[in-house]
């Protein structure tokens, strides 16, 4: 629990400095200082919701993924000091968003969902409450569209090397190209030109690093790995494993091999010599 409630902690520190640049980008907010929590609870229970409700009783918004609640059962998803806007119901998946009880709840709109997302807009700000699993793939549009400003926040399950992983999957491949989209769309061209100046930026620190740190002479795999996947690497040869077997046959057939009368006459020559 205590991983957790740290890992929400510096989400909480990043969504801040997000307002804050955006504000800077010249948006406005009818909301300042919205704090907001993500968790992963990993089931939600009547205990673990009684421990969110006093941890969290400062958050203004609180995103929840993997509630393991299905749908009709509303009642599991109760926390005490919050109101639950929306949720996805599902009993090994599922996702839940509240707001603090002390917001003004004309300032609070219900936007549009998909399978995987639900989203509020709290006064200008849209924030969308994300749960892929990691057996599910994401569609040609993983997202719904936002109105910018937004916050996509929670559980992706989805592996790019823009964001850290050491590889890249298909589902991290759509949802980089789908936030490029989003973000090109945004009517900022600030924000999307910082965006993608980023990515491509990491991207070549990336390449830079990966070049420098290789090393063919001590047959790193990693080095050799990362050529093959270049298609620079030579073929894979399967050698052929020797058995006793193999052995005892070619021995078998060398020792009953019988000379032709060539080869005695000479062995004779030699042995007269």
């Amino acid at each position: 629990m205590s991983h957790d409630l740290l890992a929400t902690s510096e989400k909480t520190a990043l969504l801040r400095a997000t307002l804050s640049t955006i504000e800077q980008l010249g948006k406005k907010f009818s909301v300042r200082n919205i704090k907001i929590a993500q968790l992963n609870d990993e089931g939600l229970t009547k205990s673990k919701a009684e421990i969110l409700s006093n941890i969290f009783k400062e958050i203004d918004v609180l995103t929840i993924q993997e509630t393991h609640v299905p749908e009709g059962e509303k009642n599991r998803l109760a926390i005490s000091g919050f109101r639950m806007i929306d949720y996805i119901g599902h009993n090994k998946h599922g996702l839940a968003t509240y707001v603090n009880q002390r917001l003004n709840q004309q300032t609070i709109q219900l936007l549009e969902r998909n399978d995987f997302a639900i989203g509020i807009r709290v006064g200008d700000l849209t924030i969308y409450n994300v749960y892929k699993p990691p057996s599910c793939n994401w569609n040609n549009e993983p997202l719904p569209s936002s109105q910018h400003p937004g916050i996509y926040i929670g559980d992706f399950n989805s592996h790019s090397l823009e964001w850290g992983y050491s590889s890249e999957d298909e589902n991290g491949e759509k949802l980089g190209n789908w936030s490029l989209v989003e973000y090109e769309q945004s009517g900022n061209e600030v924000t999307a030109h910082r965006l993608t100046s980023l990515l491509k930026e990491e991207r070549r620190k990336r390449w830079l690093t990966a070049m420098q740190e290789l090393d063919f002479t001590h047959s790193s795999r990693r080095s050799w790995a990362l050529l093959r996947k270049l298609g620079g690497a030579q073929p894979v040869r399967k050698e052929k494993r020797v058995t006793a077997n193999d052995i005892s046959n070619v021995l078998f057939k060398t020792l009953n091999i019988k000379p032709n009368k060539q080869e005695k006459l000479h062995a004779r020559t030699s042995n007269a010599r």
